[in-house]
């Protein structure tokens, strides 16, 4: 889940050290759903947003994470979720020192994603 506070993530570091061996985030953020003239959809209630619409929050989680981590000389590893449309932002993640990458929404729009992902990153290879 999303976690917006310094401290919460500070404790989940703390207490899990030694008990857990990574942390998954964030599959999809909790909100409420709105039309542009700011009618509420499912009658107001809120649903789990994913895809590259929480792309923003999942990095500035993992960093927040990540930075944890680096100072408690945490053994957590972090996959990082939600928001991952690309090879780019793949890579982007793997340069945060995260454990993995993990792929759902982008999959499931376009179940060819890793193939394409694959192919691409085999031809910017082949061209240096």
């Amino acid at each position: 889940g999303y976690m917006g506070g310094l401290d919460l993530a500070r404790d989940w570091v703390e207490l899990g050290e030694g008990l857990v061996q990574g942390l998954v985030m964030i599959n999809c953020i909790g909100a409420k759903v709105q039309g542009l003239d700011s009618h509420a959809f499912f009658r107001g209630a809120s649903r789990g947003i994913a895809g590259s619409a929480i792309s923003g929050a999942v990095r500035r989680q993992v960093n927040m994470f990540q930075s944890i981590i680096r100072e408690n000389q945490s053994k957590i590893k972090i996959i990082a979720v939600g928001g991952i449309s690309s090879g780019k932002d793949v890579s982007d993640y793997l340069e945060l020192d995260v454990e993995g990458v993990q792929i759902a929404t982008a999959a499931m729009l376009d179940p060819l994603w890793a193939v394409k992902v694959k192919v691409k990153l085999k031809e910017a290879n082949n061209t240096d």
